[in-house]
């Protein structure tokens, strides 16, 4: 999702922006795992150079926007989910997540949506 709203491709950037405005706003709490934050600095890194990676991740902290950390326990509930469908390791950690704060996930990756079929997952989507 702040992929999307990083390269401003639509709907999931018009989207992204909604929930910046909701969670300035004290509306919306958004939280995105450390491994998440760090597949887009990776990203960002590759095709921009490490220095507007370092930027990015400089914009990112300054925004309404809890980085979770990725305790071991987090990481052997991603482990069930990775294993199971064919989805990103990243994508996995963010479906732990979700699922053990009870949250939906908002995304806009169609892989995640095997995992929502299942009833495994709740989706905010984005796509």
């Amino acid at each position: 999702m702040v992929v999307s709203w990083l390269k401003n491709q639509a709907p999931g950037a018009a989207r992204m922006a909604e929930f910046w405005t909701l969670a300035a706003q004290g509306r919306l709490h958004l939280r995105m795992s450390a491994l998440s934050a760090v597949e887009v600095f990776y990203l960002t890194a590759r095709k921009k150079g490490v220095a507007a990676a370092e930027q990015l991740l400089a914009h990112l902290r300054s925004r309404p926007l809890e980085l979770l950390p990725l305790p071991d326990e987090l990481v052997w509930d991603a482990t069930r989910p990775k294993a199971r469908y064919p989805i990103s390791l990243a994508d996995a950690v963010a479906a732990a997540t979700a699922i053990k704060l009870n949250l939906p996930l908002a995304t806009g990756d169609p892989a995640l949506r095997l995992l929502e079929a299942d009833g495994a997952l709740r989706l905010e989507w984005t796509g």
